[in-house]
């Protein structure tokens, strides 16, 4: 009998489980299970049928069921398309997978709620995902292009004749064609263009946006709406659009793009805390040489050589122990 039939798993009784009080792992593994088949949209009449007879079955499945659903409930910022699949949009098996790990853990460690919420889980369940030191492409409708910075997440749908991305984690760049209408949802509120392009970057509860072509208008969860030209750069955030300013010039914006980072008068701290998004482990800059101004054009995809290169043209020593732990100090 397979994991969704299984009435009481493990050879232990009904009576035993009614002692404990609190369901067993079994048992809420299957709750779990139950719940992101349910929330992945691809459940069949079957399916609900015999959750029903597992609910009805003991006193302590019908529990971790409860449990379960409210603990959903709790998940703030879970994608609709999971909390919702009535909507008609089935879950990947990967982020199924993903949400029944995430449920359980707090499910067996009710305390954990409060970590999970303040964890960045959210990636886990994204449906386009790039890890560290990786760059990812992802074409849209229309001709469009997604490309997701290092360790970013994005969801895309299509509804009608537009698309809509939503951020969930990193960078990302957008190109729309003329005539497409893109939305970009992220952090205190919508990027809406038709033909522009553009970057979207989130950084504490906001969305710093740069725009290289043609226009995008910001509309703030609250506050007035703003369009952004080409050449203008601004954060969004939920209060509303901090005042446009000019971008940098947009070919050393861009640049990530092309795995590289391009420098003219960067403090080097700055230099160095854009290059530890792309490598794991530590790398920390000491601070007599902070303040050091460095210029010049850095592979993100190449950490170790982009080090050697600072090394090579500015008076530090890059001292490193193991590949996951380096400063970059004075020489």
């Amino acid at each position: 009998m397979s994991a969704w039939g299984e009435l009481n798993p493990g050879g232990r009784s009904g009576a035993a489980e009614a002692l404990e009080g609190r369901p067993r792992r079994e048992v809420l593994e299957q709750a779990a299970e139950w719940l992101a088949l349910l929330s992945s949209g691809g459940a069949t009449a079957e399916d609900h049928s015999r959750l029903a007879h597992w609910r009805a079955a003991h006193p302590t499945h019908e529990n971790a069921w409860l449990r379960a659903q409210a603990l959903l409930g709790t998940l703030e910022g879970l994608p609709p398309a999971l909390a919702r699949p009535s909507l008609g949009r089935t879950v990947s098996a990967s982020r199924r997978n993903a949400l029944k790990r995430l449920v359980l853990a707090a499910l067996l460690a009710p305390g954990a709620v409060v970590l999970v919420r303040e964890a960045p889980w959210q990636p886990w369940l994204a449906e386009y995902r790039s890890g560290t030191g990786e760059l990812r492409e992802v074409a849209l409708r229309g001709g469009g292009l997604l490309t997701l910075d290092t360790a970013s997440a994005a969801n895309v749908q299509v509804e009608g004749q537009s698309c809509r991305i939503e951020l969930v984690a990193g960078r990302v760049f957008v190109a729309c064609p003329a005539g497409e209408a893109i939305t970009l949802a992220s952090a205190g509120g919508e990027l809406r263009t038709w033909g522009a392009s553009f970057s979207a970057s989130l950084r504490d509860r906001a969305t710093d946006v740069e725009v290289f072509d043609g226009r995008v208008a910001l509309h703030p969860a609250q506050g007035v709406a703003q369009e952004l030209a080409a050449g203008k750069a601004a954060r969004l955030g939920a209060a509303g659009v901090e005042a446009p300013r000019d971008t940098a010039a947009a070919a050393a914006a861009a640049a990530w793009r092309q795995g590289m980072l391009v420098a003219e008068g960067m403090r080097l701290d700055v230099l160095l805390a854009e290059l530890s998004r792309y490598r794991r482990g530590w790398l920390r800059c000491a601070p007599e040489v902070a303040a050091l101004e460095v210029a010049g054009a850095f592979p993100l995809l190449d950490t170790d050589r982009a080090l050697a290169l600072l090394q090579a043209s500015l008076p530090v020593r890059v001292r490193s122990v193991g590949p996951y732990w380096v400063q970059v100090a004075a020489a």
